[in-house]
């Protein structure tokens, strides 16, 4: 079992502007409801993610564009951490230098979302994360798994129990973007892995 705080590195946080109070709400959806609970820390974020959030708080209700938020997401990366804005509308020239601003105070990569399926790289590396000390390149939207060291100790446990000889064949299914055939294929003599997205499969090849 892994800690119980201060593991999760992947947060999205929804937005959502108040006329009312003028304040710019930034937080987690309630259950079973559209109402969002602010959200000022949150214990079981990676400290690096926990630390950004008054200033990403503060960074977003400086936009001009704030009524026009929908949500913000948060990964930290091996290499750093990143940051993805959905808007529903264009940002002023204005929101977009802020915003790349914040993102080099910070050294975070940042990525824009003006649509569900469009992606926009503003600034900084693509994200990587290590598995049995295989780098990993990722896309913001791709899957991984929310707890870094649940996962390498997964990974160490599967590489144990399956104990590869150098002939050995292996078939991993539904393998993501390699996160287990990776590891696998630096002690077998073939392994194939079997995934349904493509973006995953592409991302396993590089």
């Amino acid at each position: 079992a892994g800690v119980p705080w201060g593991y999760r590195r992947r947060a999205r946080l929804s937005l959502n502007y108040q006329p009312k109070t003028q304040q710019l709400q930034m937080g987690f959806r309630q259950a079973n409801a559209k109402a969002i609970v602010d959200v000022v820390q949150c214990p079981v974020l990676v400290p690096q993610l926990e630390a950004l959030l008054p200033a990403v708080r503060e960074c977003l209700s400086a936009l001009s564009a704030l009524r026009h938020l929908g949500h913000v997401e948060l990964v930290q990366a091996d290499n750093g951490p990143l940051m993805v804005l959905r808007h529903t509308a264009a940002l002023p020239a204005g929101d977009r230098e802020k915003l790349e601003r914040f993102s080099q105070t910070h050294g975070l990569s940042l990525y824009l979302a003006p649509q569900s399926e469009i992606l926009e790289h503003i600034h900084g590396e693509a994200p990587w994360y290590t598995s049995d000390g295989l780098r990993l390149v990722f896309s913001p939207r791709d899957f991984i798994q929310v707890n870094d060291g649940v996962n390498q100790q997964m990974v160490r446990t599967a590489l144990e129990w399956l104990d590869l000889q150098p002939e050995d064949r292996v078939l991993d299914l539904f393998c993501g973007m390699g996160n287990f055939t990776l590891p696998l294929a630096t002690r077998a003599a073939h392994v194939v892995g079997v995934e349904g997205v493509p973006a995953l499969v592409e991302k396993g090849r590089e």
